[in-house]
């Protein structure tokens, strides 16, 4: 996830205090949304992704606006980390080195992640990587050994291993059973070459 995504994930998970009336082009994009989601139309599944895409978009720049202007701006301790964990998990930094840039104890960022997301550091950066692995695996074409290296692993057989232990597959057979859950139609936009 991108710094970007993860903010935007912790944001658009807290409770938003909006205006009632939404924002005239949020409200153009909702009944585009809809629209879509009706259509019984070619790539009409794409164009209702793209409109959810903007408008979650457009509710967490008011939510952020909303935080800055009450000087709420994301600043402790479990947002830095998850800040910087989607910044660096593939570098695949020790939870003592993710403590010392942050300043603080193993103790107190362990404590402090936990608390806020419900899973260890160790664990959280794990979450990380499974699930930028199965983003990779699921919309790319690149083989196995190549993810591994783009992810930071310098021995494909070892990323296969972790991911196995943390998803119960193997990476091949995660792409095999997303393939063959969502496949796309030959007259979809999606096949176009």
């Amino acid at each position: 996830m991108t710094p970007i995504g993860a903010q935007m994930q912790r944001t658009l998970s807290q409770d938003l205090n909006l205006s009632p009336e939404l924002p005239e082009h949020m409200e153009e994009l909702l009944t585009g949304f809809m629209r879509e989601r009706q259509a019984d139309e070619p790539g009409a599944d794409i164009a209702a992704a793209n409109y959810l895409a903007l408008l979650l978009l457009q509710l967490w720049r008011l939510a952020r606006r909303d935080l800055v202007h009450l000087g709420g701006a994301p600043q402790g301790l479990s947002e830095r980390f998850v800040l910087m964990a989607a910044r660096r998990v593939r570098d695949h930094l020790s939870v003592d080195a993710y403590a010392r840039d942050l300043q603080v104890s193993r103790n107190r960022l362990g404590s402090a992640v936990k608390r806020a997301t419900g899973l260890s550091p160790r664990a959280y950066l794990h979450r990380l990587l499974v699930r930028d692995a199965m983003e990779l695996l699921a919309n790319t074409g690149m083989p196995v050994s190549q993810i591994a290296f783009r992810l930071g692993y310098s021995d494909p057989a070892y990323f296969t291993r972790f991911f196995r232990r943390e998803t119960g597959q193997n990476p091949g057979a995660f792409r095999r059973s997303f393939r063959r859950k969502n496949s796309i139609e030959p007259q979809s936009f999606a096949a176009w070459p």
